[in-house]
């Protein structure tokens, strides 16, 4: 077991974080980086430390990215929820915690448990909506995806709910032209289609085509895909 300082884990984290942007590794070369963050969370040894619960952050992230079974997305979840209690115990209720709660919404996603994806996404917008320099078009961002795991889930109505949200915000915010409001558009009137107001499906669909094009020009095949859902 390694009693390690401080310093010498954010030194660690600092070389891990270069190795996970490096988009060329090689499959061994992968495998063998999710193997040492393993060993590191298994034997350093700072479990109250602020730095600890960094190195708990990156490591999760390598493991869940380049996860090829489910046991490495299960030992992610692990250790982001032993990160969550050391994050808050120092840092209190931010935005860094509210990022951790989306990652654990993130593993529970993959695992198709809608419940308890849910639970942590609603938390981290309760968490981000007690941050006053949260930029505006973030939170639209955290709509949409609890929307999405809202409809995952089979519940349209409050999908809708939060779809709107984050429409009224990149209606506000969004510099034009802008795929991702035209996206929300889309996305909106389709889950009024699925609740079968099809009148609404059309207008929304057909008020966020005019911004997808303007954005990816005619010949796109997203505006292609967006031609379909309106037909």
């Amino acid at each position: 077991q390694l009693r390690t300082t401080a310093e010498m884990i954010k030194r660690v984290i600092v070389r891990l974080d270069q190795w996970y942007d490096k988009n060329d590794r090689t499959y061994v070369q992968t495998k063998n980086l999710v193997a040492l963050a393993e060993i590191l969370v298994n034997r350093i040894l700072e479990e109250e430390t602020s730095v600890y619960s960094d190195l708990l952050h990156t490591c999760g992230l390598l493991v869940f990215e380049n996860a090829d079974s489910s046991r490495h997305k299960r030992k992610a979840l692990r250790w982001w929820e032993k990160e969550l209690p050391i994050r808050v115990k120092h840092y209190g209720e931010n935005a860094y915690v509210a990022s951790v709660y989306g990652n654990l919404a993130a593993v529970h996603r993959d695992f198709q448990e809608y419940e308890k994806t849910i639970e942590y996404q609603r938390e981290a917008i309760r968490i981000m909506e007690q941050v006053p320099e949260t930029d505006k078009l973030e939170f639209a961002r955290y709509y949409i995806s609890l929307a999405v795991s809202y409809l995952d889930s089979g519940n349209v109505e409050m999908a809708i709910r939060y779809q709107e949200k984050a429409l009224e915000i990149r209606k506000e915010y969004a510099e034009e032209p802008n795929n991702q409001l035209g996206d929300t558009f889309c996305e909106l009137g389709m889950s009024y289609y699925c609740q079968g107001d099809a009148k609404k499906a059309i207008q929304y669909i057909e008020e966020g085509l005019t911004y997808v094009r303007k954005e990816k020009g005619e010949k796109d095949r997203w505006v292609a895909i967006r031609y379909t859902n309106l037909s």
